[in-house]
This record gives structure tokens, sequence and C-alpha cells, in this order.
């Protein structure tokens, strides 16, 4: 079969639903345990527990390293199909690698946020790795739709 750059590429419906639902959990699952650890919501929970973390942290961190663990192995699917034919067709390549560079960094903020990090940088790196999150699925969202 010959491509011809003129021609998008799309991904496979299964592939891009699957990219999609991954995407999803990490921002819910992320986006809650921000809520949880930042605002001390739900604050009846909190209130009983005065300078404790959220019981739902833990849940929501679980979560989260899985829905990364699906996504780190997908984007290494994608990288042995779609980026090297979208490389070699010239086809949106600078957004491509720009988002590959986002959820690298994901990946390894999130190692060092959980692993290395003292807890006197966490709620900050935290934080970063958050709008980190945010603008990765932006970036998502732009590379699908441009």
């Amino acid at each position: 079969m010959a491509f011809h750059p003129h021609k998008r590429h799309p991904l496979r419906p299964w592939l891009r639903r699957t990219i999609h639902t991954l995407m999803l959990a990490l921002l819910l699952s992320g986006g809650l345990w921000m809520c949880v650890h930042f605002l001390a919501w739900p604050a009846v929970a909190q209130a009983s527990m005065e300078g404790l973390p959220s019981p739902w942290e833990a849940t929501l961190m679980k979560l989260h390293g899985g829905a990364m663990l699906g996504m780190v192995f997908i984007v290494g699917r994608l990288s042995g199909t779609h980026v090297l034919l979208g490389w070699r067709i010239k086809q949106r390549v600078w957004d491509g690698v720009a988002l590959l560079a986002l959820i690298g960094a994901l990946a390894v903020s999130g190692y060092v946020l959980y692993y290395w990090v003292p807890d006197t940088w966490r709620d900050t790196l935290g934080l970063v790795h958050g709008l980190t999150g945010l603008l990765a699925a932006v970036g998502l969202w732009y590379h699908r739709r441009h």
C-alpha cells in the first residue's frame, strides 16, 4: 500500500477510543486527586481526620497509575506505526513530537513524584505535573483535530 503526503493516516477506531479513554481516565483520576488533596474535598471526610490525607487519595493514585501504564503501552504501540508513518510522510510532525514529549515528561515526573521527590517539593511538582497533564490533553485534542 502506497502512502501519499496529502492523505491522512488516522488510527484504527479501537486504538483511538483506547487512547481517548485512557486520557480521560488520567484526567479524571488526576483531577479528582488534586481536588481531594489540595481543596480538602470532600470536607466531611477531612473533618474527622484532621491533618491526614483523604482515604480517596490512595485509590485515585492507584487508578491514575494503572491508566498511565496503559497509556505508556499504547504510546509504545503507536511509536512503531503511527508515529513513524507520520514522520515519513511529514504530517503533523511537530505537534506529534510535542505530544510525545509531554507524555514522556508526565511519565518521568509521575515516577519522580512517587519515588524520589522530598515531601517539601511534592505539592509544587504535583501541580506542575497536573498542568502538564492538562496541556497534554489539549495537545491530543489539537493533534487529532488539526
